[in-house]
């Protein structure tokens, strides 16, 4: 069976999204930009239908500089964290002080077609503390409606990805890029869990609210692996390899949120940004983050704030984790998604949350990590 978008239905919608940008009147400014980006992503996946192209995926410009430079822009983006959000960072960054970073494992090689993937991700979400998505993952994966589309591996950075569009209803479009190892499983649960809890965010990008908007997708990621270890589908080996990828890409984003902010630090106190000045406020912080001229401009291309909002999605995740019970854990998942009325901060502080939660995850993977020392 064949899961695929519609060709059509994709042209039918940037039609109307078209329509709305350029008929109503008295359209706001935002919501013209909001429409015409539909249009754009929409262009990218027909694009994509027609000659298997990969999308276009639009970098922050930076210039070829013998001293690479933050920008003004950036730091209006870095300013606009939540301050209570760029505090967990810091304060986690502080707690890895002991933590190096680990190689990655590659994930084992899987077997599945795309059904045998689908009958998974279906028996997944009945398996789920909250047992009234059924229904809405059945539409989802119904090859009838073509919601989703199975593609080889992608060259870029990204496995899966959901499209939004809200015009008469919200409706997600999944893809996913098949790399034929387990990552495929999680990735699917990942970009599907988007698909339940993604229309709740655009009315937030502005709140502490958006700096939780990966979370869904981490944390349905992590109740995979009680899932499948039930099923007897996951050794405790691979089980491992999950727990570090998701400390390799924590680590990563925190990084660079640290270099971010040393860069405006740098500008605001006048401070060349040279390679061996932010080494050494490596060496005084104790961080063990890395820098090279490669990997600054590398950092210089990444929005801040979407750094920020997987980091602090991570630390989130890590702490539902170790609570060590699925329907708990669940129930608190779903206030942070869902319970508008408390301020988010509050919520942390009511439940205590702690930033090392993550050194539960560096423990299961000790056994592994050995082995590559």
């Amino acid at each position: 069976m064949e899961y695929n978008w519609d060709l059509n239905k994709l042209k039918h919608l940037k039609k109307e999204y078209q329509m709305i940008r350029l008929k109503t009147q008295d359209l706001m400014k935002e919501d013209k930009l909001y429409c015409l980006q539909k249009e754009e992503d929409l262009n990218d996946m027909i694009k994509h239908m027609i000659t298997n192209e990969e999308y276009t995926i639009k970098k922050l410009r930076i210039e070829i500089l013998s001293k690479p430079r933050i920008k003004n822009n950036q730091i209006k983006e870095y300013n606009a964290i939540p301050k209570f959000v760029r505090k967990m960072l810091f304060n986690s960054i502080k707690a890895i002080r002991d933590v190096r970073e680990f190689a990655s494992i590659p994930y084992p090689n899987l077997s599945l077609t795309n059904q045998d993937l689908v009958d998974l991700a279906r028996d997944f979400f009945r398996w789920i503390p909250n047992k009234n998505y059924q229904q809405l993952i059945d539409s989802y994966t119904n090859p009838e409606n073509h919601y989703l589309r199975f593609s080889p591996p992608s060259s870029l950075y990204y496995n899966g990805y959901t499209f939004f569009f809200d015009l008469n209803h919200f409706i997600p479009f999944f893809e996913i890029r098949r790399k034929q190892t387990l990552e495929d499983i999680f990735t699917f649960h990942h970009e599907l869990a988007h698909g339940i809890y993604g229309n709740l965010i655009r009315n937030l990008e502005n709140s502490s609210y958006y700096y939780l908007a990966e979370l869904e997708g981490l944390y349905f990621e992590s109740l995979t692996v009680p899932f499948l270890e039930e099923k007897k589908l996951l050794t405790h080996e691979e089980a491992q390899i999950f727990y570090l990828d998701q400390l390799n890409i924590f680590f990563n984003c925190l990084s660079t949120f640290y270099f971010h902010y040393l860069l405006i630090y740098f500008k605001k106190k006048r401070i060349p940004p040279m390679i061996e000045n932010l080494e050494f406020f490596l060496d005084l912080d104790e961080v063990p983050f890395v820098i090279d001229e490669e990997m600054l401009r590398e950092i210089l291309k990444e929005k801040v704030h979407v750094d920020a909002k997987y980091a602090f999605s991570y630390l989130v995740c890590f702490y539902l984790q170790n609570l060590n019970d699925v329907e708990k854990s669940f129930s608190l998942f779903e206030k942070l998604k869902y319970n508008r009325t408390p301020e988010l901060q509050d919520l942390f502080k009511h439940h205590q949350m702690a930033i090392h939660d993550f050194y539960y995850l560096k423990e299961r993977t000790l056994s592994l990590t050995k082995k590559l020392c």
